[in-house]
């Protein structure tokens, strides 16, 4: 049997070389979200590097076969300079989508980050991206108000002065509904929110010592079987009782078919991790429903160690689900820490958020 060749994070290794793939190159566990189905693409305006204006042009490519609102969507693209109460911003174009359909904001971030202190966050009022199209060109100037300011755009976070042309670009995020499907996000700010400035309501894990690390194996917008790999990390020095810990990972049923959820994989044994499905008490926009993982082992979740396991929700062939619409959800092509799957230690949240 041909085995695939993939590149994964670090824990991401041991998981998938258990489960029989080849690993090639090792990436450190990080921000990056590079989706299939939605993306960001970017060429440099006009100017140069040191100028007095930044100058992106850009446009959001929707890979996927569906339709998507585009006021689900935020993107952001970070940048050092002034404060941004002395900056203005100009739609030069977007003949597409029309320059009075976007919501451009600066704001500045409480704290400095590696080439990032401040942000351009741009929404949009209405509209449909339509499945396999763009958005046209978004045509877009910051300045400051005097006009005289020059920027040193060689160390902004999302700037490249080789994309004469459009190509992709990875550090501006794209976000729908308030979770990063696209691109990276500076070292030091919290995945998966649409504002990058609000902290993320979880418990200091620090404390209680646990990380999920997640990847879905189908990345489809619309599958019949939602499957994933999720590795379960003990990050501290303190061993937990894995009999203590459940897990959480937050869908939409989007039809009436009752799913089945399974589990597979050698950490298992050890574990011996259950799942069932469950459906919320209060319904979100994107979440009725969570397959809830406990361990009916007496075994010790160690410190520095971890376990894992593929997890199957299985739902109806003629009603797939929806994965877009999925709280858990996001097409991660390397196995990255996830706060959108919660982790509990005797019932108190010690890793992620909770949809809302």
């Amino acid at each position: 049997m041909r085995k695939r060749v993939i590149s994964v994070g670090i824990l991401g290794l041991a998981l998938l070389s258990a489960l029989g793939w080849v690993v090639f190159q090792t990436l450190a566990p990080g921000k990056a979200a590079s989706g299939k189905l939605i993306k960001v693409q970017y060429k440099v305006g006009s100017g140069t590097v040191a100028d007095t204006v930044i100058h992106p042009v850009l446009r959001i490519v929707n890979e996927g076969p569906e339709a998507v609102a585009l006021d689900e969507l935020n993107l952001a693209y970070w940048f050092e300079g002034i404060s941004p109460e002395d900056l203005q911003i100009q739609c030069i174009r977007a003949p597409k989508i029309g320059c009075d359909n976007l919501k451009p904001n600066l704001q500045q971030l409480k704290s400095a980050l590696p080439g990032a202190d401040s942000v351009l966050k741009l929404g949009f009022v209405k509209g449909l991206l339509e499945g396999n199209s763009d958005s046209g060109d978004i045509e877009l100037q910051i300045r400051s108000k005097n006009q005289k300011i020059q920027f040193q755009q060689s160390k902004d976070y999302s700037y490249n002065a080789a994309l004469l042309d459009f190509g992709d670009n990875d550090k501006i995020a794209l976000y729908r509904k308030g979770l990063l499907i696209w691109g990276q996000e500076p070292t030091g700010l919290l995945n998966g929110k649409t504002d990058p400035l609000k902290e993320l309501d979880t418990l200091n894990t620090d404390d209680l010592g646990l990380q999920v690390q997640y990847r879905p194996l189908v990345s489809d917008a619309q599958t019949a079987t939602i499957v994933a790999d999720i590795i379960l990390e003990n990050t501290g020095a303190k061993d937990i009782p894995f009999r203590s810990i459940s897990l959480r990972y937050y869908f939409t049923r989007d039809h009436s078919v009752q799913p089945t959820v399974s589990l597979e994989g050698s950490g298992l044994e050890k574990s011996k991790a259950v799942a069932k499905m469950k459906a919320m008490a209060q319904p979100t926009e994107l979440a009725d429903s969570y397959t809830e993982i406990t361990f009916n082992s007496q075994d010790m979740l160690q410190g520095k160690q971890f376990t894992h396991f593929r997890m199957r929700i299985a739902g109806h062939d003629v009603e797939p689900f929806s994965q877009l619409n999925d709280y858990s959800f996001s097409p991660l092509t390397v196995a990255t820490a996830w706060k959108n799957i919660t982790a509990y230690v005797d019932g108190q949240r010690a890793w992620g958020a909770e949809p809302h």
